[in-house]
């Protein structure tokens, strides 16, 4: 098959999203597939000869691919190199993304997950991995999944949302007190790998928890801490192999949170 992995962008998580990007490229190659790597933000500028004969380069798409970082990604140097650019999208994505079989999407956050890209790609029937738009939409956001989640009778735990240009940190240190109790943790309602995320033990921590979220996101959820096992599982649809259902996994943090360092970069995590 023809495929685009696409990966990059400018969320908070573009390391990562390439890193994944990374990975993917190099298990496709192995399986005989004709696959480019794109970033989605900055493309591929300059094309020489017809698109489709990308697809054969004798090209090393992952070369030039780091690790994740422990500093995070400069992204308005990235935008830099796009001065004065209007769509997300960079150079000749949209056009190599038509002429291939599949996307295979190795985004990560803002503009990959949140459904706009899946919405674009129905709209002009290019086939892509991963759940559709409408969902991504809803799972994107913190606060809005939580909202669906107890309107379905689902357990997850209780919390608070607040937007920054609402911001009263003594009510809102009032409203924890009384209906969810210390100590929290404060998130980004649409942002991932735990970028942005602190545990408030009280509220005299609650200023710098919002401060660390809200630069992140206008809005952000405040979440009840709850002491357990914490356990992650991998969601693949049309699984016709029961026996070939990945396995559950408990996360073991060797500090207080299981940070974006404990995910990806100091090894404080055991699985």
């Amino acid at each position: 098959m023809k495929i685009v992995v696409l990966a990059g962008g400018i969320s908070t998580e573009r390391d990562v999203s390439l890193s994944s990007g990374a990975g993917i490229y190099q298990a496709l190659k192995e399986q005989g597939h004709r696959v480019i790597l794109l970033d989605v933000f900055l493309g591929l500028p300059d094309i020489q000869g017809p698109p489709e004969e990308l697809f054969d380069r004798e090209f090393d798409w992952a070369a030039s691919v780091r690790g994740v970082a422990e500093e995070a990604p400069d992204l308005e140097q990235i935008k830099a190199q796009r001065p004065n650019f209007r769509s997300l999208l960079g150079p000749n994505v949209l056009e190599l993304c038509r002429l291939c079989d599949m996307v295979f999407l190795g985004l990560h956050g803002a503009n990959g997950e949140d459904g706009r890209l899946q919405a674009l790609f129905d709209l002009m029937g290019i086939r892509y991995t991963g759940t559709g738009h409408t969902s991504s939409a809803l799972c994107m956001d913190k606060d809005v999944t939580k909202t669906v989640l107890t309107a379905r009778g689902i357990p997850n735990a209780r919390w608070l949302a607040a937007c920054r240009e609402d911001r009263d940190d003594d009510a809102l240190a009032g409203k924890i007190g009384a209906q969810l109790g210390w100590p929290v943790f404060v998130k980004p309602a649409r942002a991932g790998s735990s970028v942005g995320v602190s545990r408030a033990e009280g509220p005299e921590g609650l200023a710098a928890a919002l401060d660390t979220a809200f630069a992140q996101d206008r809005k952000v959820i405040i979440e009840e801490a709850i002491r357990g096992a914490e356990v992650e599982c991998a969601v693949i649809g049309n699984l016709r192999d029961p026996e070939a259902a990945p396995s559950l996994g408990e996360i073991v943090p060797k500090r207080d949170l299981y940070d974006y360092e404990g995910k990806y970069l100091d090894g404080s995590t055991d699985l």
